[in-house]
């Protein structure tokens, strides 16, 4: 009973490495020769970035570029290290709360963390004979796919070339894409799916089976195929990023900003005179490093109300409203904010509620009697709903940022 035992916990742990969790907020950033702790504090929050999006083209995202400015704000971990050659590495961790909600006010696709696990077989023919790359002998090909699918935050397990492998599985089959041998060899490591990788001194192919192992040999999903015909690290680099591109596009979701606790901020802008001063505002509150996105939630003849979604705090962004030239704070008390922030409903329902008292004349005169009775709930409900938070609105914070263009 022993040994059936250990067996199992054996099977068990060859069989854990499916749909893998990954840690997207951590990073590493090997410091070159003059390199500065800031120029890698940005080099790893790119490194973040592309982990969390699964795309490199995120990076030119306007609003992550604004971001990437001020990456004090995401940085929550540092550290220092060597390498094996001596050289310093920064490590870094970022807050994945503040990553998250980056990456929805950028409208950037994310790639959530739970990722397809895939089991790599490499087999390299240098002219005179075919081997394959196993995890316990390593080598600059194993390394090459953990470096590249570390930074790509795409999960992947090297076979480990024990006696199982070796015996279960020729180069000769992996070379001729043979599916039984390859499916049977595969399945002991249950991933999610299998990359077959063929390399020579001019480049190299592979196929993505993105199946189960065992359903290889059924022939029953053609594989992706794909080359790369620059040498050594630079073509598995090559091909680590069109898999994770491929895995990113296909599992990834665009993250609505109700769907984060993202900061944002009602600001109403008066005294403009013509299209001309609303394009010139829109333009200046774009342009500040604060702001991530905004929306227009009311349009009158000479203001504007906007919701402006926040990369910083509220009270950084408003000190930035206050060095933009034209714009001129106006104060405004507790009454005078909910009527700026409220809406026709809210109206509405005031309107409603007056010509009750006057058609109620026993109500009118308990209303008179009774100065401090509550707003009606209706009333309250509407009035919060439009300052954007949940509780009861606080008399010493305004719910809205009034200014006016000059």
């Amino acid at each position: 009973m022993r040994y059936l035992i250990v067996f199992l916990l054996g099977l068990f742990s060859l069989g854990t490495n499916a749909a893998v969790k990954v840690d997207l907020y951590h990073t590493e950033v090997v410091l070159d020769q003059g390199q500065s702790d800031s120029d890698a504090e940005i080099q790893g929050m790119e490194n973040v970035i592309v982990k969390v999006s699964g795309n490199k083209t995120a990076l030119n995202n306007p609003v992550i570029k604004k971001a990437l400015s001020n990456t004090s704000q995401y940085l929550t971990e540092l550290g220092r290290s060597k390498t094996s050659d001596n050289q310093s590495v920064l490590k870094l961790g970022f807050n994945p709360r503040q990553m998250r909600e980056l990456i929805t006010q950028a409208q950037v696709a994310y790639w959530p963390d739970t990722r397809t696990n895939v089991l790599v077989w490499y087999v390299e023919d240098d002219g005179y004979q075919r081997t394959i790359s196993w995890e316990n002998v390593g080598g600059e090909s194993v390394d090459a796919i953990k470096k590249e699918a570390d930074l790509r935050g795409l999960p992947v397990t090297i076979p480990v070339g024990d006696f199982d492998d070796v015996t279960n599985i020729e180069p000769s089959d992996l070379w001729g894409s043979f599916l039984k041998p390859i499916s049977e060899a595969s399945s002991r490591y249950q991933p999610d799916a299998v990359l077959v990788v063929r390399a020579q001194s001019d480049g190299l192919r592979w196929a993505l089976y993105d199946q189960p192992a065992e359903q290889i040999a059924q022939d029953i999903q053609s594989p992706m195929i794909g080359s790369a015909s620059q040498g050594g690290s630079e073509a598995i680099y090559s091909m680590i990023d069109e898999v994770a591109q491929y895995y990113a596009k296909k599992n990834s979701v665009i993250m609505s900003q109700n769907s984060t606790s993202s900061s944002s901020v009602k600001v109403q802008i008066s005294g403009l005179g013509n299209a001309m001063d609303f394009f010139a505002v829109e333009n200046s509150l774009k342009g500040l490093p604060s702001v991530a996105s905004l929306d227009v939630s009311k349009a009158e003849s000479d203001s504007v109300v906007y919701t402006v979604h926040l990369l910083s705090d509220e009270n950084t962004f408003e000190q930035e409203l206050n060095r933009v030239g034209r714009l001129v704070k106006e104060e405004q008390d507790y009454q005078s904010d909910s009527i700026g922030a409220d809406t026709d409903d809210t109206q509405n329902v005031s309107n409603d509620t007056s010509n009750s008292e006057v058609s109620d004349a026993s109500n009118a005169e308990m209303s008179s009697a009774q100065p401090d009775v509550q707003t009606p709930d209706s009333v309250t409900h509407n009035t919060q709903a439009i300052a954007g938070t949940d509780s009861v609105l606080d008399v010493e914070k305004p719910s809205i940022l009034y200014y006016r263009w000059q």
